[in-house]
């Protein structure tokens, strides 16, 4: 009789221990989807910061081969070829802003 109940008290024991643990595991498979839902939001907004980086560094790259093609402009005639060339990459880059 004192094994049996010996035996119960062991197996109410262990059915705590597992019921606890079984319990962690949940909420740590929980935080787990939650880092990585985080992660994912992270790794997108990296990826737009990066595309707008590359677009501004190539605004500054054409800023100053305009800059440069105004100051080196004799005539009306290559301003307005400047101008023109300022214009066509505006609507470019207007275009695929859009796609």
């Amino acid at each position: 009789m004192k094994n049996i109940f010996i035996l119960a008290i062991v197996f109410i024991s262990f059915s705590t221990a597992i019921f606890f643990l079984i319990k962690i595991i949940c909420r740590l498979n929980k935080e787990k989807k939650e880092l990585t839902e985080d992660l994912e939001t992270m790794s997108e907004n990296l990826k737009y910061m990066y595309e707008h980086a590359e677009k501004i560094s190539d605004i500054k790259k054409d800023r100053n081969r305009i800059n440069g093609g105004i100051n080196d402009a004799e005539t009306d005639e290559e301003i307005i070829d400047v101008i023109n060339s300022i214009v066509t990459v505006n609507n470019s880059r207007v275009r695929n802003d859009k796609s």
